[in-house]
């Protein structure tokens, strides 16, 4: 992190980067003998502030929304295969992303995310689906089924939402959700920026 305490301020904590956060808090410590560290780490441990924790879902969201919900079907249906695939592996990003904040566990760098995410008590279930929407082909009948994942990976996220009680929307469209998520954070500056600041 190249920090000597943790994130004082909510722009701190938006920030830094999930992987640097996760780095603090992993491994062993085998030597601390003024305990300064170990007191930044029990600090870190604590997770990400509720309101911090709240823009970053709702911005994830919204990007899974945009990528996976709405560009996929355009670009596929356009047979931009190459660019629909690019959309499809960023609301599989974006959506392991939202899985390790309903955690709220730091997510580590992206080569570890899928190991990381089957030790999470939530939606870690969801690596099966994540994992065939990128194995998937783009032909027709493959497009179908990818279609069908990303709404039931839709709904069971927002299920989630609902069951954590972060949004008041009870459809499962994502875009809503993440509009509603946004609405429930407390500090006004952090909730008055832009949706997507903060993925």
């Amino acid at each position: 992190m190249g920090a000597n305490s943790a994130p004082d301020s909510a722009r701190r904590w938006l920030y830094t980067p999930s992987s640097s956060l996760r780095a603090a808090v992993s491994g062993e410590v085998y030597r601390d003998d003024l305990g300064k560290f170990s007191a930044i780490r029990d600090e870190l441990k604590k997770g990400y502030p509720e309101d911090i924790r709240r823009k970053k879902i709702s911005a994830h969201a919204a990007l899974m929304a945009q990528s996976g919900t709405y560009n996929y079907e355009r670009l596929i249906s356009r047979g931009e295969t190459g660019a629909a695939s690019l959309a499809l592996f960023e609301f599989v990003k974006h959506a392991v992303s939202v899985i390790y904040l309903l955690n709220n566990v730091y997510e580590p760098f992206y080569k570890w995310a899928y190991r990381g995410m089957r030790d999470l008590p939530k939606l870690s279930d969801l690596e099966f689906a994540l994992t065939g929407l990128t194995e998937l082909g783009n032909s027709r009948k493959e497009a179908i089924q990818k279609r069908e994942i990303i709404q039931d990976i839709a709904t069971i996220i927002t299920d989630e939402f609902k069951m954590q009680k972060i949004t008041t929307a009870t459809c499962n469209n994502l875009d809503t959700h993440a509009f509603s998520i946004a609405d429930t954070i407390e500090d006004p500056e952090i909730r008055n920026m832009n949706l997507f600041e903060g993925a």
